[in-house]
């Protein structure tokens, strides 16, 4: 079980996104920088698995430029085509409350606020299982 101290630090970075604090019952949120090659090979993948759970209301995907204004951040995904939320984190406070050095990461969250799965860099590979774990969240 999670210490009141974890669980009020996951309240807070539920509520820093900007994110209900009771739902959804999973996020995934991923930390990238425009200027980062690996995060930008990844990001295409990022919204492939976005895409299949599109029509799902339990689960919410959220990009956060690391030290990345919010003009910047719409801008590229404008650029790009993407469809994900994007926010900036221009002074990595979030990020920091995540890790201290590594794009891109990305994070399955479940509706408590525990971290259920991790990618750290770019591995296409870990796409595939990023999904499943979705899926299998979303039957538990």
């Amino acid at each position: 079980t999670q210490s009141r101290s974890s669980a009020a630090s996951d309240v807070y970075k539920r509520q820093s996104l900007g994110l209900p604090v009771d739902s959804p019952k999973i996020t995934v949120l991923n930390f990238f920088a425009t200027w980062c090659g690996p995060c930008l090979a990844e990001l295409p993948h990022l919204q492939q698995v976005a895409d299949r759970f599109a029509d799902r209301k339990d689960v919410v995907f959220v990009v956060v430029g690391r030290e990345e204004s919010q003009e910047t951040l719409d801008a590229f995904a404008s650029k790009n085509g993407y469809r994900l939320p994007f926010v900036a984190d221009t002074e990595r406070s979030l990020y920091s409350a995540f890790a201290k050095k590594i794009i891109p990461r990305t994070y399955v969250i479940d509706h408590t606020g525990s971290i259920r799965f991790e990618i750290v860099g770019f591995d296409q590979e870990k796409f595939t299982e990023l999904d499943a774990k979705i899926s299998e969240l979303i039957e538990e």
